[in-house]
This record gives structure tokens, sequence and C-alpha cells, in this order.
């Protein structure tokens, strides 16, 4: 029987060990599920009355910061919350209140005041707000090196929420800002100083509160420690990993020794050491050293008893922070950070080999980023080497070496390549097409320029090579300068890359066809309209479209008084953002436009999968407008993008506007001057003198998220009000150039 029982677990764990790996195999970004939680289809102002309920302070002042820390995080939380980033009943978030759970063990009422959620955010962080949420960051998961760093972050981040700490500093800021004006006079180094201390203790107190909670529990108190090398070095990749140039130089093609450097910036050490008098957080190396001081305490009086790394099992760990890393790595690309993500799939390519959609990112990154250089915008993908630390300096510095030809023919190679390990998947063959044809519209070159096979190296070179190797240590600086300038000449330095696609024609034989057709197509385009499109905007503003049916998002409203510290007017700009919608209906359903809204206000419980649309749009408008809309980019989301397209009926999704700004208004001596000499001008001096100065923002940006073009952009500034009048004026105007053929 117990012979059974053994073969069974094997089974069992086999089972889902190859489950697992075929999740990763066919990897879909993680969306959330089930009913959506009743907070986040609720109205801001809504939470916010309830949170009026609960104040509790006697003290008058207390009472009205308290009511004016209630509005401005009921609206910044619910903002952070619905902004697309948040998942909610999926695997990761499921692991995280798993290990809360075993954090709040002792604490079951704490435990029911306490939300946690992952985010899909690259970056090493967590925040915890005044009403619950924890938010653990995507790239947080990514970096931890096990649960009980974890759990040590969670019960710091619970401790901010127990001990008021958002509230706290709110009001600090609130007294120094009316004390001694700070706003008013940001040089005065006292009052920031001030607030900093104040956050710095905030933040050794949820260190200390947080190692707490670690103790009531079996993990290892020293991961503890180690947390702040995590935070320290979060800056860098999840794994540092030697570059090798063969990840993206294809084929037989052999690069010059000046696309690489010997002199990697090394990771710097001396980072901990700082001063943090002007810093809201202490440095990693003060709060390292109270840690292992708590700690060596914590073991003096209760023994060194045996704690683990982790208490849940350690592959549901590793289960879960691989699915962080593919997402961290989709993320960066959200974010317009595309070196980063090429370096994680890099990372990734050790353990996932010939990974389907570790290829969809690499060919999104090589093709974006060579797009953007043909078009002599280098700097908005390809961030300079020079700060770059570690082994993923190489890479940045191989691909800033090179020449914008070099990264359209190897980027074009890398995705040919994956169009031959996955003929079904379309997004490669688009890809290819496209840079086929940027390679000669945008360069002097032909599709004889290509060699269809490798170099041959003789028997007698092969032997010479091996003698000049062992004679190189002989060589004087100046021999070798001279060798290696022989060499170019014989070789031509410029001749590396007709390499490049010799593996793929060994593949596929119809490959130089192709380039050859592509090659007489480029004939075809007119050379001077690309060239003006380098230098010139695609867009124009406030022209008509011809677009009859739309998918309208959550739209955006911001009343700022700079006459108050920048205050936000955040009850009224709900009440605004509703009085958009039903203007953009009523005048839509005039003018015969179709208009779908997708607003998560909107939603009841059971709307995830128009939830999961909304977060998705959300994140898909981001990357397109951060990435510049006037380089034209195919999405590598194309199958999302065609669900969504068959679910709505179009391919046109807005998302409109209006930021409207009071500043005091300059006061003009001349004209008060000429109101006293011409007295029948002194009232309109005197209203112009101390009228605050008005300015307004509209704007409606439509994508066509088939093509990723945008389809019509409106923008309007106006001197004065948004009144219910102007404002209906520019929605009409707008929607009916839009819908104009």
């Amino acid at each position: 029987m117990n012979k059974f029982i053994v073969l069974f677990i094997f089974f069992l764990m086999g089972y889902y060990c190859l489950k697992a790996d075929n999740i990763f195999q066919n990897y879909q970004p993680i969306e959330s599920s089930g009913f959506i939680p009743e907070h986040l289809i609720t109205r801001s102002s809504e939470r916010y009355r309830q949170r009026l309920e609960e104040i509790d302070a006697e003290d008058r002042r207390s009472r009205r910061a308290e009511a004016r820390f209630a509005l401005s995080s009921s609206f910044v939380v619910d903002r952070l919350l619905r902004n697309g980033q948040l998942l909610f009943n999926d695997t990761l978030t499921s692991y995280v209140n798993r290990v809360t759970d075993i954090v709040l063990q002792d604490n079951p009422d704490l435990r029911e005041e306490i939300t946690v959620y992952v985010v899909k955010n690259p970056t090493v962080n967590a925040f915890a707000s005044g009403d619950g949420f924890v938010l653990i960051c995507m790239g947080l998961l990514a970096q931890v090196e096990n649960e009980a760093q974890l759990a040590f972050i969670i019960g710091h981040e619970i401790t901010h929420y127990k001990k008021e700490h958002s509230m706290n500093r709110f009001k600090k800021v609130e007294g120094v800002n009316r004390g001694r004006g700070v706003l008013r006079n940001p040089g005065n180094q006292n009052n920031l100083l001030d607030i900093h201390a104040f956050s710095r203790d905030m933040e050794m107190e949820a260190d200390e509160i947080g190692l707490d909670f670690l103790r009531n529990t079996d993990y290892d108190l020293w991961e503890a420690e180690k947390v702040f090398d995590v935070l320290h070095y979060s800056y860098l990749p999840f794994n540092e990993k030697v570059f090798d140039p063969s990840f993206i130089v294809s084929g037989a093609s052999n690069i010059p020794n000046t696309f690489l450097t010997d002199e990697l910036n090394e990771i710097r050490v001396d980072r901990e050491a700082y001063d943090d008098t002007e810093s809201t957080h202490p440095s990693t190396a003060q709060r390292k050293s109270l840690i292992i001081r708590l700690i060596e305490r914590m073991e003096r009086e209760n023994g060194t008893n045996a704690r683990k790394p982790f208490i849940l099992p350690e592959e549901d760990f590793r289960y879960i922070q691989n699915i962080a890393r593919f997402e961290q790595t989709y993320a960066y690309t959200k974010q317009g950070d595309y070196m980063k993500a090429l370096y994680n799939v890099y990372l990734l390519e050790d353990e996932f080999p010939d990974n389907l959609f570790l290829n969809r990112i690499k060919a999104e990154c090589l093709y974006t980023i060579s797009k953007f250089i043909n078009r002599n915008k280098a700097r908005d993908v390809l961030p300079r080497h020079n700060r770059i630390e570690g082994q993923s300096h190489q890479m940045y510095y191989m691909l800033n070496q090179m020449r914008d030809e070099d990264i359209n023919i190897f980027a074009l190679a890398n995705i040919y390549e994956s169009h031959l390990k996955f003929p079904d998947e379309k997004l490669f063959k688009l890809y290819s097409e496209e840079l086929m044809e940027d390679l000669f519209v945008y360069h002097d070159i032909s599709a004889g320029s290509f060699s269809t096979e490798a170099p041959e190296i003789k028997a007698e070179e092969e032997k010479e090579t091996e003698v000049e190797e062992e004679q190189e240590e002989d060589r004087s600086k100046y021999e070798r300068i001279r060798r290696l300038r022989s060499e170019r000449i014989s070789e031509g330095e410029d001749s590396y890359n007709r390499y490049a696609f010799t593996d793929i024609y060994s593949k596929d034989p119809d490959f130089f066809l192709k380039l050859e057709r592509a090659y007489l197509l480029s004939k075809e385009i007119e050379k001077e309209a690309i060239d003006g499109e380098k230098d010139e905007s695609r867009l124009v503003e406030n022209k008509s479209s011809g677009v009859k049916k739309i998918v309208e998002l959550d739209p955006m409203y911001f009343r700022i008084d700079a006459r108050r510290s920048l205050q936000m007017d955040y009850l009224g700009a709900e009440q605004r953002e509703s009085f958009i919608e039903r203007e953009v209906n009523s005048i839509a359903r005039s003018l015969n436009v179709e208009v779908n809204h997708l607003r998560t206000t909107n939603l009841d419980k059971d709307d995830v999968d128009k939830f999961n649309d909304i977060a998705f749009l959300k994140s898909w408008y981001g990357a397109r407008i951060a990435n510049s809309t006037e380089v034209p980019i195919l999405s590598a989301d194309i199958d999302r993008i065609d669900g969504l397209i068959e679910t709505y009926g179009t391919q046109y999704f807005s998302w409109r506007g209006l930021i409207t700004l009071r500043e005091r208004h300059q006061i003009n001596s001349a004209l008060l001057l000429s109101g006293c000499l011409l007295p029948p001008l002194l009232p309109y001096a005197l209203v112009e003198t101390i009228s605050p100065s008005i300015s307004s923002l509209y704007f409606n940006i439509v994508f066509d998220i088939k093509s990723g073009d945008v389809a019509h952009l409106y923008v309007t500034e106006f001197g004065y009000s948004d009144s219910n009048v102007f404002l209906k004026s520019k929605i009409y105007d707008n929607i009916y150039l839009m819908s104009r053929n």
C-alpha cells in the first residue's frame, strides 16, 4: 500500500510540473476573475461619505484635517485602483493573501481591515493606503528571494495602515504649511527637513513593528535584513548574466570588437552610505542596521528557534515568481522600457527556451526599437549605456554602437527566425514584412547586399588563428592596433551584417525572394513623404475623420486651484466627468454616432470581462501615448485587440478629458494706472486685476486599435471657465468633426 501512495505522490508531482510548464509555454497575460469587489465599482464620492461617518476625532481642527484626508485619499486611491493595473481573484493575489494570513494569524480583527492586491507595476515597491489597501507591485514579487522576505514587506506596509502614517503625515504637512508656509516658500529648508524627518521616523517604526509581525510566525527573521539588499539593488534586473551578443546578432555575422566593451560599469556597492537628511526615507544601510540590532535582541530574549524562509510550499513561491517575472517583462513594454524587457527575456530564456510568449516580447522590443531609430527617435527607446550597471550594460553598449541599419537588419533576422519557429503566429509575419519595407526605405541598401552562405574558414586560416592567438600576448599595443586596422581593411568593417540571414536561408530558401520583393516595393514609396515623417508630426489636430462608432473610456477631469496650494476639486471632478458622459451621449445621438461607454463605475459585480477590457485598454492607451503617437507601431497584442473589435463592433476607441487651472491674476500696473487716469476704464481694470486667471484644455484622442494609428485628435485651449455652455460647444465641435467624412 505504501508503494502505491509513493507512486501516486510522484504522479501528482509530475502532473503539476507538466501543468505548470504548459501554462508558461502557452502563457497569456494575467487578468482578474470572479466577481468585482464592491469598492472598485463604487463612486469615490460615496466611499468618501462612508469614511466621513467613521471619523470620531473630538478636536474640530483634527476632524477637519481627517475629513480633508478622507477626501483626497478616497479619490487618489480610487484612481490608483482603477488605472488598469490592479488584479483580483488571480493566482498572485491569492498567494500574497495566503502570506498575509500567516503574518496576521494572531490579529484576526486587523486582518479583516486589510485588503491586499497585486498590481501590474514592474517597479520593486509596495504601498499602503489609509483605508486598508495594501498594494504589492509585480516587480517586487519578481525580485524578492523567498516567502519570508515578502512577509516582512507585507508586515511593514500593514504597520503604515495600523499606525495611520498616511493621515499623520498629511496632518504634519498641513501643519507645517499653515504655520510656516512651506509651499509658499519652497526654499525654507527647515520646513522640508521637518517633514522628511517625520517620514523617516515612520519608516523606521514600520520596519520595527513589521519585524514583530514576523517574530510571531515561523519565518526566518534574518530574511528581513536581506530585504534591504533587494530594495537597494531594485534598479537592477532580477538576475545577473554575462551577455551573449548572439542573443541579438544572428547568422554568421561577426560584429566588430568596437561594438563590445571590456569595461563594464560595475554594480556600485557604495550607494548604501549616503546622507538621508533630505530624503523622506532613511537609507537602506540605516534600516538594515536597525533590523540587525532588533533581531539580535529578539534572539537574546527568545533564543534561536528553528525558523525557515518558507512556510507555504516553496514550489508555490517559485511558480508565482516566474509568473511575476513574465508579467514584469510584459509591463516594461507597456511603459516603453523595451531595453529592460529585452534583457529580462534574455534572462528568462535559460529556464524557458523557445517560449512563444517570450519570443513575442523579444520581437516587440526589437521591432519597436528599430521603428523608432529609423525615424530619428532613438533616445525615446534606447537609453545611453553610460549609467547602466552590471551585465546588462554590455547589451546597452552594443546597441548604442550599432548603426541604424544594423539594428533594422538584426531585428528582422530575429523576428523571422521566430516566424520559422512559430509559423502559425501571425505577429512575426507582420513584423517581418514591416521591417523588410523599412530596411529598404530608410537605408541605402539592396537585397543583393546579403550573402546566402557563411564565409568559409580554411584549415590553414584556423591554424594561423591559433598561432596568432598565442603570439598576441607578445605584441605591443601599437602592433595590435595595426593588425586590427589591417583586418578591418581586408574584411571590410561594414560587411559584418551581410551574413545576418545565412541561417534563415538554410531553413527558408524563399526568404531572399521576399527580400527582393520588399526592395522593389520600397521603390514605389515616395521617399520624400517618408523623410518628411522623420521631422513632422503625422497627426493633424481637429480634422474630419469619418468615425461613426466609438467605445468611450472613463473621461478625465482635473480642476486645479493654484491659489490654494494646487488644491484639487475632487467632488467637482466626479460630477463633471458624469456631465461629460451625458453630453457625449446626447450630442452623439443627434449626429448619428453610436457610443458605447466602458466606465468602471457603471459596471455590475459580474462584469469582470468588461473590467479586464477596461484594464487592457487603459494600459494600451498609456503605452501608445507614452511611446509617441508619431511613430506607427503595430501592437503585439493583436489577438486581444481582434477580440475587442469583435466584442464591441468597432476598432475606434476614444478617451477624452478636460483640465482647468485657476491661478492668481498677475497685477497689471499699467492697466490700473490707465483706469485711474481714465475713470471709465477703472471698473474693467479692477475686474481684470481681481479676477483669477483661468486656463482650460479640452482634448479627445480616438485610436484605431487595429492599426495603432490615431484616427482623430481634437485639442482646444481656452482662457475662460469650463462652464456647461462652453463645454457643450467643445464636445459638439469635437464629435461633429470626428464623424464628418
